[in-house]
């Protein structure tokens, strides 16, 4: 399976921005990338179940990284795009993870969301074993919580779009949440 990533992140270590496009498969990517004019190959690669990039990257565009072995993301890792993990073995997200387009945890192992987590597009968190999600969580489009055991949602939810709650068992919404789009309640509700 490919998956395509775009990669810009910033290092201590580094005196610009390197930019580049990967193709990744399951255990390793190599692509010639460029600094500040002098191009080099850089490697990225799925190793004891994480990316090689360094804390605190950024990458611009968008990172498909479903039905891969990785378990684990930098942290403070940001994606200035869409982040696609379904499917993959990740289980646990890293604090201060920001995602400004959608993300996908589909069929993972995720079962909480980390402080300060920040997804500006869609959040699907279908077919996970979540169980609760955290106070002011802001999503800016929709939230698909089908087929989850979450049991309820926080009073300070905000969904820009649609929340989907089909196959859970809340049975109750809170009065504070604000919601753009429509609520698709579970069938007993």
């Amino acid at each position: 399976m490919r998956n395509r990533i775009r990669l810009l992140f910033v290092s201590a270590a580094l005196a610009g921005a390197v930019t580049a496009a990967f193709a990744v498969t399951d255990k390793k990517s190599e692509k010639r990338a460029c600094v500040d004019g002098l191009c080099s190959t850089i490697s990225i690669r799925i190793a004891d179940g994480g990316l090689n990039l360094p804390d605190g990257a950024t990458i611009i565009g968008d990172v498909d990284l479903s039905g891969t072995e990785i378990i684990r993301l930098p942290r403070n890792f940001r994606v200035i795009g869409n982040l696609d993990l379904r499917h993959s073995w990740i289980n646990e997200l890293p604090e201060n993870l920001l995602v400004l387009g959608s993300l996908n945890l589909s069929r993972t192992g995720v079962t909480e969301l980390p402080k300060n987590f920040v997804v500006g597009g869609s959040l699907d968190l279908s077919y996970t074993g979540i169980l609760k999600l955290p106070e002011g969580l802001i999503v800016g489009h929709d939230l698909v919580l089908n087929n989850t055991v979450i049991s309820s949602v926080p009073d300070s939810l905000s969904v820009g779009g649609d929340l989907n709650l089909r196959n859970t068992i809340v049975s109750a919404l809170p009065n504070n949440i604000w919601v753009r789009g429509r609520v698709y309640f579970p069938d007993s509700f």
